[in-house]
């Protein structure tokens, strides 16, 4: 049994699949899976970018991408 190295996504990688573009390297984001952000979580997003941290209200899930 081989054990699959996890490697984390780059910065870049999750701009592009926020904005519901295709990531650069394979594995990164799923089709079953909208990545896309809204208007309010692009601000958010763009706020912890430059803080360089992420705060999330509640749990982070959203029940319509379900």
């Amino acid at each position: 049994m081989t054990k699959q190295l996890k490697i984390r996504p780059t910065i870049d990688d999750i701009e592009r699949i926020s904005y519901g573009q295709a990531a650069k390297r394979r594995g990164t984001g799923s089709r079953a899976v909208p990545h896309r952000l809204n208007s309010l979580e692009r601000k958010e997003w763009d706020l912890a970018k430059r803080r360089r941290y992420l705060l999330l209200r509640g749990t982070g899930w959203r029940k319509e991408r379900g």
